[in-house]
């Protein structure tokens, strides 16, 4: 019986490698719109009335660099590495004691990340459609808070701490040779963060340090920012096999 049960394993193995399709490296950049809003402040209008003002730091522009391998020709894993230029959110009017009347205050941020992920891939003609599902870890984060007050900037930012979450993608790759495919894929990234450093200061000089914002020493309220986005993604592979 355990005789059988190594064969079986071994001929699944050498069924696997004899069908392994090999490793393949790819470039991608592409733009995400805000998922998972947050109330980033109140407003003041022009007439006193007061709104909400949302957005989503998960919304910008990214880019990836990541490596991949396929076991058989519909089942892969890849390894990415990314990084997230967040634009800026809708700015919000923030009435202040003498002159100017307001101040105005956006957010953005910043998150290098990793994303490693499986890979479902089908087709046999120059169209593969795939799909993947993978893991969201942003290593370095960094979220600033740009006040403008008439001549001046000011500055606060929060950084520190692990963003974490799941991504999603599914495209397809146009082969264009053996060698290079061109795709494009629509991608969903749902993650959060939450900072453990805060400082704040103006442009013109150098940042002082407060307490960290989520150390149990400080009065500091915990923050959680969103970092969703659903977007596109096009770029370019390279395969090591034919």
């Amino acid at each position: 019986m355990k005789k059988s049960i190594v064969s079986i394993v071994f001929l699944c193995i050498i069924s696997i490698t004899s069908q392994a399709q090999g490793l393949y490296f790819g470039v991608n950049a592409g733009y995400g719109l805000k998922a998972g809003s947050e109330t980033i402040g109140i407003s003041t209008n022009a007439n006193g009335s007061l709104s909400s003002v949302k957005g989503s730091l998960g919304a910008g522009f990214v880019s990836n660099l990541y490596a991949g391998y396929f076991f058989n020709k519909n089942i892969g894993a890849e390894f990415g590495i990314g990084y997230l230029v967040g634009e800026n959110t809708p700015p919000l009017n923030i009435p202040i004691t003498g002159p100017p009347p307001t101040s105005r205050l956006t957010k953005r941020a910043n998150s290098f990340y990793i994303n490693p992920s499986i890979v479902l891939r089908t087709g046999e003609g120059k169209i593969k459609p795939y799909g993947k599902m993978g893991i969201f870890l942003g290593l370095v984060n960094k979220e600033t808070y740009n006040v403008y007050v008439s001549p001046s900037n000011y500055k606060s930012t929060y950084s520190g701490g692990f963003s974490t979450g799941i991504t999603a993608a599914f495209g397809a790759d146009y082969m264009i040779s053996d060698k290079f495919s061109l795709f494009g894929e629509l991608f969903c990234r749902l993650a959060s963060w939450s900072p453990t450093k805060y400082s704040n200061g103006n442009t013109n000089g150098s940042f002082v340090s407060s307490m960290p914002a989520n150390n149990p020493n400080s009065n500091a309220l915990s923050i959680v920012s969103p970092l969703s986005a659903v977007g596109l993604n096009i770029g370019v592979k390279y395969y090591m096999f034919k």
